[in-house]
């Protein structure tokens, strides 16, 4: 992992807590020296007192550590589903709760990326706009 402390996450964290509207959860993280099945991060999470921990891999690379904090709160929300789920396992088989979990992890995948470039696209515009305001700011000799 490059050189972000476990503040700069929090501080990753605590920005993306806010946009996805999870202000109400209680979120840590622990940094691993290994995950288990090679693993960037998991989340631990009590959906009754709406604590968190995810657990990240001190091998993420930098600039993936934004998608994967992304994704690990959304498992948060979506995840609620598969509490309810699991409920259920008596009535449906193992390879149909496998199915399910799968389909959640492409789920959480998928707005992870989305959320996170689109994300990086509205900074790098902002970022331009903010260029040619400064240079239409500017007296003409300059």
């Amino acid at each position: 992992m490059a050189n972000l402390t476990e503040d700069a996450i929090m501080e990753l964290i605590g920005l993306w807590q806010n946009f996805l509207k999870l202000n109400h959860w209680e979120i840590s993280v622990t940094m691993r020296d290994r995950m288990e099945n090679s693993k960037a991060a998991k989340v631990a999470a009590d959906y009754r007192y709406h604590t968190a921990e995810i657990q990240m891999s001190k091998t993420v690379e930098e600039e993936e550590i934004e998608r994967v904090i992304v994704h690990e709160l959304l498992h948060l929300p979506i995840g609620a589903i598969r509490s309810v789920v699991h409920k259920f396992t008596d009535r449906i088989t193992p390879m149909e709760y496998v199915l399910i979990l799968d389909a959640e992890e492409s789920a959480v995948e998928l707005l992870a990326r989305v959320l996170t470039e689109t994300f990086t696209y509205l900074e790098a515009v902002k970022e331009e706009e903010k260029k040619e305001a400064d240079k239409a700011e500017r007296p003409s000799w300059y």
